[in-house]
C-alpha cells in the first residue's frame, strides 16, 4: 500500500511540475518577413477601348535575401521601414489610424504572423470628349516568423 501511495505521489508531483505550453498568439512583436504573393488585376481604357490590361501573380520568397525585411508591432503602432503607423484592432483586422476600411486582416499564432491587404478602385477622367477608366484589383498576403 506504501508503494502505491508514493507512486502517486511522485506521478502527481510529475505532473504539477509540467506546464502546459501557452500559446502567445498577440500581434506584438518583432517581426521578419518569409514572403509576399501579390495578385493583381489591372486595366485602363480609353473611349472603352482597352489600352492596357494585367493579369498577374506572384510570390517573393525572403528566406535567402541579406535584405532583412521586418516591422515592429507595439500595443499602439506599426512601425514598417521607419514609418510609424498608429493603429487598431478589430476582430481579425487592423485599422490603421487615418484610413478607412483598408482590407487589412491578419492571422497569428506564437511564431507567425500572416498579414493580407486587400483591395481594388476605379478612376474615371474625361478629359476633351474622351472618357479614361482606370481600375485596380489586388491581394498581397504577407508571411512573417516572430523573432
Amino acid at each position: 500500500m506504501k508503494k502505491l501511495i508514493y507512486t502517486l505521489l511522485a506521478v502527481s508531483i510529475v505532473f504539477a511540475g509540467c506546464k502546459k505550453e501557452e500559446d502567445d498568439a498577440s500581434i506584438v512583436g518583432m517581426w521578419e518577413k518569409d514572403s509576399e504573393t501579390i495578385d493583381q488585376q489591372y486595366s485602363y481604357t480609353a473611349d472603352g477601348v482597352v489600352q492596357y490590361e494585367m493579369d498577374t501573380m506572384y510570390t517573393v520568397s525572403y528566406a535567402d535575401s541579406t535584405n532583412v525585411t521586418a516591422i515592429e508591432i507595439t500595443s499602439d503602432y506599426i512601425i514598417d521601414e521607419g514609418d510609424t503607423m498608429p493603429y487598431s484592432i478589430s476582430g481579425n483586422s487592423i485599422i490603421v489610424e487615418g484610413e478607412e476600411d483598408n482590407g487589412i486582416t491578419f492571422t497569428v499564432t506564437s511564431s507567425s504572423l500572416s498579414i493580407i491587404f486587400s483591395g481594388s478602385y476605379t478612376n474615371t477622367d474625361t478629359t476633351n470628349g474622351s472618357i479614361y477608366i482606370e481600375s485596380n484589383n489586388y491581394n498581397s498576403s504577407q508571411n512573417y516568423t516572430r523573432q
